[in-house]
């Protein structure tokens, strides 16, 4: 699956979407696991490979996910990766 995601922020090359599929079609995607890494091909286009999990209604989402980085001072930075 090939995405544009042009004029939509703050995607870039460098802050990398995943796709998140509400597999239960209940609204919340709390419940949910960001499986699908999308890899930048050029243009603001992302291709997302394997996407199995979408059929007809059901609701999905892009996000940036973020890595919580601890240091030996037991301070916690949250970063985009």
């Amino acid at each position: 699956m090939e995405v544009d995601l042009s004029g939509v922020s703050p995607f870039s090359s460098a802050n990398r979407p995943f796709l998140i599929v509400d597999s239960d079609n209940d609204g919340s995607y709390a419940d949910e696991t960001p499986t699908y890494g999308g890899t930048y091909i050029g243009s603001n286009e992302y291709r997302f490979t394997g996407v199995t999990e979408l059929q007809n209604n059901r609701r999905f989402t892009f996000v940036i996910p973020r890595r919580t980085l601890v240091t030996n001072r037991n301070i916690t930075y949250r970063v985009n990766y």
